[in-house]
């Protein structure tokens, strides 16, 4: 294994231990005690758990990222979810996993009374409907989560990967030869227009987002503070 970065002495637990950045033979980069990684112990990576695709390694355990004040929880597929300090207790007394839901990562426990799978954001909220502001669904620090509805949802998401004008709410229409701009908002679409480039179709999109998404649209040409749904 190589050492990439030295992220300095980091509170764990009840311990301090001085923390590097290290990149498996297997190409996946993860936090390990500087100590087990030069004295040989951690040899490998955890990417998923039964271990390393090409070395069996040690178990990847959470680690306190002390300038954030978070702790990143390590999740199968070599993937972490990021928790504030004060709901780690809590959020470690389960076992989290991998979840993916149209294209976007997410944080998911088995509840063993009931049988059924919680999202993290969820388990911490108690939210039904919880929005992650930077579109990051592993990202779960309180500041990042919003109670919202499912339309306030999908107006956060990014253009889907099938879009093919590159811009979100466009679409070419054949029949009249131009782009044609549309927006859903609470099962209602509304259609904006009939435009010679994708780009103003997609300005008219922004206009009309802002108006009924407010802070939860995400836009073609997002101005200062606001999410971007291109990238």
């Amino acid at each position: 294994m190589k050492i990439i970065t030295d992220l300095g002495t980091v509170q764990r637990g009840e311990y301090r231990r001085h923390m590097v950045v290290v990149r498996c033979a297997c190409g996946y980069e993860f936090a390990a005690n500087a100590y087990d990684v030069k004295s040989g112990h951690t040899r490998s990576c955890r990417k998923a758990r039964g271990g390393c695709p090409l070395i069996d390694g040690v178990r990847e355990e959470p680690y306190f990222n002390k300038a954030q004040g978070t702790w990143a929880v390590p999740l199968s597929g070599g993937m972490i979810a990021v928790v504030d300090a004060a709901d780690f207790q809590r959020v470690s007394s389960r076992r989290w996993k991998l979840a993916r839901r149209k294209s976007i990562n997410y944080a998911e426990s088995r509840n063993k009374s009931s049988r059924e799978n919680i999202m993290l954001h969820v388990f911490l909220t108690g939210w039904r409907y919880a929005d992650h502001r930077n579109g990051d669904g592993l990202d779960n620090r309180r500041s990042n989560l919003r109670q919202s509805t499912v339309s306030q949802q999908r107006a956060n998401a990014r253009r889907k990967s099938d879009n093919t004008s590159g811009f979100k709410g466009v679409y070419w229409s054949e029949r009249n030869g131009a782009y044609v701009g549309r927006i859903q908002c609470v099962r209602k679409t509304y259609h904006l227009g009939l435009f010679r480039s994708a780009s103003a179709a997609g300005k008219a999109y922004d206009d009309a987002a802002r108006k009924h998404f407010g802070s939860f649209a995400c836009l073609n040409f997002p101005r200062h503070g606001e999410r971007g749904c291109r990238t």
